[in-house]
């Protein structure tokens, strides 16, 4: 360490631009790290040469020792001033700020975990030492960007083997292994140091800031430029020899491109000439073919027309049989069209009498209601009003089976005529001639709708028997494929009417359900109309009697009232009887389902019946009038079939002699084919050579095209080289500059680091120490104390 101490002070090195003006001064920093690379405390030696008189310095120190002598140094604030011998001077200042040009990072991992220094310490494994260098931004930059800095890590090699670190120089030093790095100036920098520990023990790490410098003898690069020039006149003179022969090689191609073109189109038109004959072989071919078919056509189309002049002979023999069985049939049609008219007019008087009868049936219901109401539900009805008769008498009754008193006489006397008034409305309500008049209408309602439903049956029954109608007709329905349509058509319609019918069949089966009821009602209304006479004849001589009777005959008479009270109520009973039987029929007549609605029914089902029927009349009429217009079409199909057997035989005489021609061309054509083939081998012949020859030229011409693609890269090679190589020689000359501009050192203006105000600086030099780790030793006799010491022991103080 003494060593590169008095190494650095000593140093000369070409000295820096300074200011001239200002007394000569060197600084050399000294700076103590910590394990992490933090600075712990900075240290300013500065020097001054041959110093004389009063020197004034500057630099914010905390204190400043006097390495020379023990004369007093004045420190006021920044400003350090002190009288000197003749002789060189040198004093020690301690910085106040540890901010240096250059951040020192270290950083320590065993067996690759990240450990401090202290953890290190005394342990073993694989030891990596990581060292980063980045500039300060807070110091100036002149230092980082001019100064080469040197790195060393010693290890003991006592503690560590292995020892291994990439870009760096690693030399012996007794049993220690140095590790050098060298940072060049204005450049980042990281470093790192791998080696195996046994009881690791970290060596001193000391970093040196130099300016840099380089003493070298470069030669001069325009002895090397020379030969150069000579080569760029060679290459010109090749580049121009290309040039023309490439020139010559583009002609020979221009000509061989219009040799190779002219040699394409005769190969291509003697292919043409070939495939074209081909084409017309090929059609001749065809030609024969279709002659052939032609021919054999003829011959077939001469047998079909004469089995055609045989088969429309058998047609209008045909013809003349169809003929009869269609004029059979128009006439049949025509009569068949008649009944079936008929048959819709009878179907319309279905259905106007079957509107009818459901008038009466309205009616008939209106009649069973009005009673209905009037017997049952008017106020007052006869239930009612007679079950107010048959009160009077039963209270009648009761009061004459006691003694009564005069006043009790005369209201009973008020009470009979009471009774009396009573028959009175009821017989006036019941009208004998009404009985006979409902009895009328509900028995011819009954059988008209009897006779209607039996009318629609019969019509149902005939529509759907087909034999019949084929059978009226008088046709014969085989091989006739009109009467066939006709038949379908009336066997459509008769299915239409049979769904009608079974609908009909459906109402009279439901409207059959009513025939007990009505029944019931006709019988019930007989009974009561008997009943009614009597209960009438004797409501009449009751009343005649009730009007004469006085208060004094009351006593007497209370006999027979109750026997007229026990025969009022049986007449009661059957009056209520009565009215629930005409209540019943009203229902059954107007009720859903009743005899109302099931004539409604029966008058629609007409209805749709009467209007089927037109339709059916409407068809059968252009059954009719179609039958007739075929006969017509039939008749003129025989008159034409008779013109062309008569001119049959004349196509079946110039079919024959069609076919001979035929024969004697098909042979005509085939000598024509067999010269056809000699053409075509020959021309083939042709189209192959003149082939080979457009292939060859083709070739010729590739080959060609090929040389003079080849010549144009070798030109636009030659004049690439000659372009690139005209300037070789300054080129030359500018790459070294580049080269050597990085290599050189460049020229700055060397500042004070303690402080920009010192002048006169002529040498800036920084040492960073970072402390070895040591094993413990027992500790020495405390020394004599001697304040007094040397220069050198004031300087290695710095760093004990």
């Amino acid at each position: 360490m003494i060593a590169l101490i008095l190494g650095l002070m000593v140093l000369a090195a070409a000295p820096a631009v300074g200011n001239p003006a200002g007394s000569p001064k060197e600084e050399v920093v000294y700076a103590h790290l910590a394990a992490n690379g933090q600075p712990t405390g900075v240290f300013i030696v500065n020097a001054f040469p041959e110093a004389q008189g009063r020197i004034t310095d500057y630099g914010d120190y905390r204190r400043v020792v006097n390495l020379t002598n023990t004369d007093h140094i004045e420190h006021d604030a920044d400003r350090v001033q002190v009288t000197t011998e003749p002789g060189d001077f040198f004093y020690q200042g301690e910085a106040t700020s540890t901010e240096l040009p250059w951040l020192i990072g270290l950083d320590y991992r065993l067996d690759a975990r990240p450990v401090s220094a202290a953890e290190l310490q005394g342990e073993a494994g694989e030891v990596t030492i990581r060292i980063s260098i980045r500039p300060n931004p807070e110091v100036d930059p002149v230092f980082f960007d001019n100064y080469l800095l040197q790195v060393s890590v010693n290890l003991d090699t006592q503690y560590f083997s292995r020892i291994t670190a990439d870009g760096a120089t690693i030399a012996a030093s007794g049993a220690t292994s140095v590790v050098n790095f060298t940072a060049l100036p204005g450049a980042e920098s990281d470093f790192e140091v791998s080696a195996m520990a046994r009881n690791a023990h970290l060596g001193q790490i000391q970093v040196a800031g130099l300016p840099y410098q380089m003493m070298l003898d470069l030669p001069d690069p325009a002895e090397y430029v020379g030969d150069l020039v000579a080569l760029q006149d060679a290459i010109a003179l090749l580049a121009d020899g290309v040039g023309e022969f490439t020139s010559g090689v583009d002609q020979l191609d221009n000509a061989s491109s219009q040799l190779n073109s002219g040699a394409a189109a005769l190969a291509d038109n003697a292919r043409l000439l070939s495939r074209g004959f081909d084409q017309l072989a090929a059609g001749r071919g065809e030609f024969d073919a279709g002659l052939r078919q032609y021919n054999d056509g003829v011959h077939e189309f001469s047998a079909g027309m004469t089995a055609l002049s045989d088969g429309i002979g058998q047609f209008a023999a045909g013809i003349d049989q169809l003929a009869d069985g269609s004029s059979q049939l128009a006439s049949g049609l025509g009569t068949y069209s008649t009944g079936v008219t008929q048959f819709s007019e009878g179907l319309d008087d279905a259905a106007a009498g079957s509107q009818q009868l459901t008038a009466g049936v309205a009616e008939l219901a209106d009649g069973l209601g009005q009673l209905t109401e009037q017997g049952k539900y008017a106020d007052p009805s006869l239930v009612s009003g007679s079950a107010q008769i048959l009160a009077a008498l039963e209270a009648m009754v009761a009061a004459l089976s006691v003694p009564l008193t005069d006043a009790e006489l005369e209201l009973l006397l008020g009470l009979l005529q009471t009774v009396s008034g009573a028959f009175d409305d009821f017989a006036a309500a019941v009208d004998a001639a009404e009985f006979e008049a409902f009895l009328s209408l509900l028995r011819e309602s009954l059988n008209r709708f009897d006779n209607s439903v039996t009318e629609i049956e019969r019509i149902a029954a005939s529509l759907q028997d087909a034999d019949a109608v084929v059978t009226q007709l008088g046709i014969d329905v085989q091989d006739n494929p009109e009467a066939q349509a006709l038949l379908a058509y009336m066997a459509e319609q008769g299915r239409q009417l049979d769904a009608a019918s079974a609908e009909l069949r459906s109402t009279r089966a439901a409207l059959s359900g009513l025939d007990p009821l009505v029944q019931g009602v006709l019988t019930a209304l007989e009974n009561l109309q008997a009943e009614y006479d009597t209960a009438r004849d004797l409501i009449s001589r009751l009343n005649s009697t009730l009007q004469a009777i006085q208060v004094d005959d009351l006593q007497q008479l209370s006999a027979g009232i109750g026997l007229l009270a026990s025969n009022y109520r049986t007449f009661h009973e059957g009056l209520v009887a009565y009215v629930d039987g005409v209540e019943q029929a009203y229902l059954g007549v107007g009720g859903d389902p009743g005899l109302l609605g099931g004539a409604q029914q029966l008058s629609d089902g007409l209805g749709l019946l009467a209007a089927s029927g037109d339709e059916l009349a409407a068809g059968a009429g252009e059954l009719a009038d179609g039958a007739a217009q075929l006969n017509d079409g039939i008749w003129r199909l025989r008159d034409g079939a008779a013109e062309f057997t008569d001119r049959g035989g004349l196509v079946v005489d110039g079919a024959g002699q069609l076919a001979a021609g035929g024969d004697d061309l098909v042979a005509g054509h085939g000598e024509l084919l067999s010269g056809d083939q000699q053409v075509r081998s020959g021309l083939w012949q042709y189209a192959s050579g003149v082939g080979e020859y457009a292939a060859g030229v083709g070739r010729f011409t590739g080959g060609l095209a090929a040389l003079n693609d080849g010549g144009a890269e070798l030109g636009d090679g030659a004049a690439t080289l000659r372009a690139e190589t005209s300037d070789m020689n300054q080129q030359l000359t500018e790459r070294i500059d580049e080269a050597l501009a990085d290599l050189l050192p460049g020229d700055f203006t060397l500042v004070s680091f303690a402080d920009p105000r010192n002048t006169g600086i002529e040498r800036v030099q920084f040492i960073y120490l970072v402390d070895a780790q040591t094993e413990p030793t027992p500790e020495p006799a405390e020394p004599e104390d001697d304040s007094a010491g040397s220069i050198w022991d004031r300087l290695l103080d710095i760093f004990r």
